[in-house]
């Protein structure tokens, strides 16, 4: 995904205002020639593709249902209902999965300390990324509405990623020798 949302910025100049203006006058869909639209494509029918294959591939806990909800009505609420806001929204997608790929290290490598560091500052460096990111989004999109149900998904995931990770903080704690 990061090297999607590379991609993709890199046609518009690096400017996350020229990202956002295209997307606001539908200018993003004639960037087939250096590459943005591709990459913005996938991601667009990836994401939701990964968060549906969770049902097919793995037991999917409530906690995780709501989740892959969530995430499933914010990226139908950020591609769709207001696209002008896009380009943050990928990249807060972008920090938010660079976590996760923090807690998948830790799966990997449960007994391990360096795994666990990684995991904890990745996920707390990603989820106020997100954070960050989400208060772009905020400025660049109408109506307040939109914007509540934004800010309000948003602080959700990145407090329960949070707290998760806090808890698994203190389990794998108890695992690793003295």
């Amino acid at each position: 995904m990061p090297v999607l949302f590379l991609r993709a910025r890199d046609a518009y100049d690096f400017s996350m205002q020229h990202w956002s203006h295209a997307w606001s006058v539908g200018q993003h869909a004639h960037r087939w020639v250096a590459g943005a639209a591709a990459a913005e494509r996938v991601f667009v029918y990836m994401f939701p593709s990964w968060l549906m294959l969770d049902f097919v591939l793995v037991e999917v806990r409530p906690l995780m249902l709501i989740h892959h909800v969530v995430c499933l009505v914010g990226h139908g609420i950020a591609t769709l209902g207001v696209p002008v806001g896009f380009p943050f929204y990928f990249a807060a997608c972008v920090a938010l999965e660079l976590g996760s790929a923090c807690c998948n290290l830790l799966c990997i490598w449960p007994r391990s300390r360096l795994a666990l560091e990684v995991y904890m500052v990745g996920m707390t460096l990603s989820n106020a990324a997100a954070l960050v990111l989400m208060a772009y989004w905020v400025r660049a999109v109408r109506p307040n509405s939109v914007r509540a149900i934004g800010i309000g998904i948003t602080v959700a995931l990145a407090f329960v990623r949070e707290r998760e990770a806090c808890k698994a903080m203190a389990v794998h704690l108890e695992m690793m020798p003295s």
